[in-house]
């Protein structure tokens, strides 16, 4: 794929792939793992899924009705390991080039506010489920985290011991905290989330050593993530440039195809299940 950039007046093709192409992807692969986690999942549930795991000859039969669905369930899970993180690259990226972090950090909670109805209306079936934060939320804390990290490496420069000692200990502090924040606050991916976005950010100056700091930290997570150490591939020929896009695309796109789907779930009679 080639991206038109603009050199000297004259329009240059660069190789790879811009931020708009990987943004797109992670929206599709995404709303396919959200199709597949808030319909499909209520679908499996309602066909006995949570019974058929009382022993293993009750759960072979049910697989034997089943077995379709459930493969496509795991396809759609599986496909949608890409999105996260494609984003928290994005994140590390759009910090790097913002003009303003404060306009930033703003814009990312407030749509993590207006998300979080349509989140757990999709997941929960209820329009207010403390239990589990959307995304914008893991985003909002990891876009935090690397903006402390980024005022102390501007505050406390030098490489004395004294110096390396007190950013060290700083910067561990912070990223402590917005692991225990994630925690606390039960939010999507929880620490996990904020640890991919922390290595992202601090191998952000040595691409090969970014890309295998994230399939590794990717592959440290649970079993399906692992799958999600695939989307490095992607991420590799990134080029650097933004492309067309709209800026606003995903902002919106994320609480409204929530809503749909769970719109969706009430058409099909399957809203009253929980997903998670």
């Amino acid at each position: 794929m080639q991206t038109e950039v603009i050199s000297e007046g004259k329009i240059q093709e660069k190789r790879g792939i811009s931020s708009a192409v990987l943004k797109n992807i992670a929206v599709v692969t995404m709303l396919i793992d959200h199709i597949g986690a808030v319909i499909v999942t209520r679908l499996l549930i309602r066909n006995g899924l949570y019974e058929a795991m009382a022993n293993q000859e009750a759960y072979t039969a049910w697989m034997g009705q089943n077995g379709r669905m459930y493969g496509i369930y795991m396809a759609m899970r599986i496909i949608g390991r890409f999105a996260f993180p494609i984003y928290c690259f994005l994140l590390v990226e759009g910090f790097q080039k913002t003009h303003n972090v404060k306009k930033y950090l703003g814009r990312m909670f407030l749509f993590a506010l207006i998300s979080e109805v349509p989140f757990d209306l999709a997941f929960s079936g209820k329009a207010w489920y403390p239990a589990y934060q959307n995304v914008f939320f893991t985003l909002l804390l990891g876009l935090l985290v690397i903006a402390g990290l980024h005022l102390v490496e501007q505050h406390f420069v030098g490489t004395t011991v004294g110096k390396t000692i007190l950013r060290v200990g700083l910067n561990a502090v912070i990223i402590l905290t917005g692991c225990v924040l994630g925690l606390v606050l039960k939010t999507d991916y929880d620490f996990k989330g904020i640890l991919a976005i922390t290595v992202l950010y601090l191998f952000r100056n040595r691409k090969k050593a970014q890309m295998w700091a994230g399939v590794i930290i990717f592959l440290l997570m649970d079993s399906l993530e692992m799958f999600a150490a695939l989307s490095f591939i992607l991420i590799w020929f990134y080029n650097g440039t933004r492309g067309r896009q709209n800026k606003y695309f995903f902002y919106f796109f994320y609480p409204a195809h929530l809503l749909l789907l769970w719109l969706v779930c009430v058409a099909m009679g399957i809203a009253g299940i929980p997903a998670i």
